[in-house]
């Protein structure tokens, strides 16, 4: 893993290929100018983008910001999460996403400790009709981390929240 792709680093991208230049790398490089898109051409069988971080985490939620072009954006997610990689939980979906530029957000059903997460796109929008379901696209993915914080002193349990949600 790359230290300086801040504090995650990537582990897989998907089971299908990335256009050459656009990869999968890309979803985590924090550029608003680059992208990540399957290889054209090819139906993309596998549409999940993995990413592993540093050390676990709590994940509360992850924002996704589409590409410019409708070929590939996600329109319905789900999210797993795993501390291992092998054994998975699903901790989060939306459908229906909008078919425009803006940023998504899906807040996962409760903050989940993860060193693993999983987004696999279930369906996905098309410049045409016959390519719907075929590619996955986006400019990044933005990760955060739920950083309350319980004390427990005896029977009393305090609360401290700095950021409940901060970007990893």
């Amino acid at each position: 893993c790359d230290r300086r792709q801040r504090q995650m680093c990537i582990r897989d991208s998907s089971a299908a290929e990335s256009q050459d230049d656009q990869p999968a790398t890309n979803m985590i490089d924090a550029s608003p100018f680059t992208t990540w898109h399957t290889k054209f051409g090819k139906v993309a069988k596998d549409k999940a983008y993995v990413t592993v971080f540093d050390k676990e985490r709590v994940l509360s939620q992850i924002a996704y910001d589409p590409s410019g072009g409708a070929n590939g954006r996600i329109k319905d997610v789900e999210v797993y999460v795993s501390l291992d990689g092998k054994n998975w939980t699903l901790s989060g979906k939306a459908t229906n996403w909008s078919n425009n530029k803006e940023r998504k957000i899906l807040k996962l059903s409760e903050p989940k400790k993860a060193k693993y997460v999983k987004i696999l796109a279930t369906a996905t929008y098309s410049n045409g009709m016959e390519e719907e379901n075929k590619y996955v696209s986006g400019v990044r993915f933005n990760y955060y981390e739920d950083v309350t914080k319980t004390i427990k002193l005896g029977n009393l349990s305090l609360i401290h929240i700095s950021e409940p949600t901060r970007p990893i």
